[in-house]
């Protein structure tokens, strides 16, 4: 009679096994960021955010033949129906980013910033910073990335500045992709 021989795995194989699951979920947890991905998410609800604002600015625009006011932007929006309610404001994931400051909106987690030029008559920018690594990587520091909406251009872009944007004049600013 033969004798079957019943072999389990080792100690050393386990080991090993463990410890290669363990290197492919890092890698894979590394490579699938989930706070760049948040970060990725809410930069899109800015970029939309910032459109949005930016075409019923243009609309105010074309009913008052004005801008809105720097200090009531949002609630001149709300008030003649451009905005059915001003867009909520969209927290940042990473903490070490923070808001544009000028004339910005919403009070609860500030997202979009407003500028009217009324000395030279380049229109007026809604603008927002955006956070996530693909979208800062686009720039070199000190820079910082922005979306942007010209009414100038009637556009929404990226530019990278020093500082929160203010109006330009149609045509005299280079959007990055």
């Amino acid at each position: 009679m033969r004798k079957r021989l019943l072999r389990g795995f080792t100690l050393i194989e386990l080991l090993i096994v463990i410890a290669i699951i363990g290197a492919l979920a890092a890698f894979i947890y590394s490579f699938i960021n989930p706070t760049e991905m948040t970060a990725r998410a809410r930069d899109a609800g800015r970029i939309g955010g910032v459109t949005q604002l930016g075409k019923a600015i243009l609309d105010y625009n074309l009913n008052k033949d004005m801008y809105p006011t720097d200090s009531t932007w949002d609630v001149d929006l709300e008030n003649i129906k451009e905005v059915g309610r001003f867009p909520g404001g969209i927290r940042y994931a990473y903490t070490t980013v923070t808001s544009c400051t000028t004339n910005v909106k919403p009070s609860t987690n500030p997202t979009f910033c407003y500028a009217e030029d009324s000395m030279n008559s380049y229109g007026a920018l809604v603008f927002a910073k955006l956070e996530s690594k693909k979208q800062t990587s686009k720039c070199t520091l000190p820079e910082e990335i922005y979306v942007t909406f010209s009414t100038e251009d009637n556009f929404t872009g990226l530019i990278c500045s020093n500082g929160d944007p203010s109006p330009w004049a149609k045509g005299t600013m280079s959007y990055i992709n």
